[in-house]
């Protein structure tokens, strides 16, 4: 079982901690982390969830996950990355970029309302390095930034994630220091 902290509209606590699943099936706000993870030739790790996910099975996304009422939202980041990728980042190497407010109804039993906090991490790890957790993952590659923004902006079938233009800019500024 999976128990998220509830949060109201603004994003704040409601004092209320409840299942993952009723949170979807209510369609109740929760917090969720997405980092993107950047090698130093301005690649993004991406990963393939696996077949076997409900929902968004064998889409390419980034490490994600929800928030549990246990963790905050940095240890949340540090654990995903472990998790999913096999990546050992310690919290001050994670680095915050943003939170975005988002709301989707999947279906009429899971509409996702969320608080994305968003970060960022440098990691060269060669490829046949990254661990993936099989749970979750099918693989984890790396692609050139530019493509996958693109390709997100064009809203390819093939990616779960729909990110908000604005959240760009900021990538875009990472993306240029990385390559300059």
């Amino acid at each position: 079982m999976e128990l998220l902290k509830v949060l109201d509209q603004n994003g704040q606590f409601t004092g209320e901690i409840l299942d993952r699943n009723i949170v979807h099936e209510q369609g109740l706000w929760h917090g969720e982390v997405f980092v993107w993870v950047f090698n130093n030739k301005g690649d993004v790790l991406v990963q393939r969830r696996s077949a076997n996910k409900k929902i968004c099975p064998n889409k390419l996304s980034i490490c994600a996950g929800h928030i549990e009422s246990n963790n905050n939202s940095i240890t949340t980041a540090k654990i995903e990355l472990e998790e999913e990728l096999g990546i050992l980042k310690d919290t001050k190497d994670i680095f915050y970029l943003l939170t975005e407010k988002t709301e989707k109804k999947v279906s009429e039993k899971f509409i996702n309302r969320i608080f994305s906090d968003i970060y960022y991490v440098l990691e060269d790890k060669d490829i046949s390095k990254v661990k993936i957790q099989k749970e979750e993952l099918s693989e984890a590659f790396w692609v050139n930034y530019i493509d996958f923004k693109k390709r997100i902006i064009d809203r390819d079938k093939e990616i779960s994630i729909n990110y908000a233009l604005p959240k760009f800019k900021l990538l875009d500024k990472i993306y240029s220091k990385i390559t300059q």
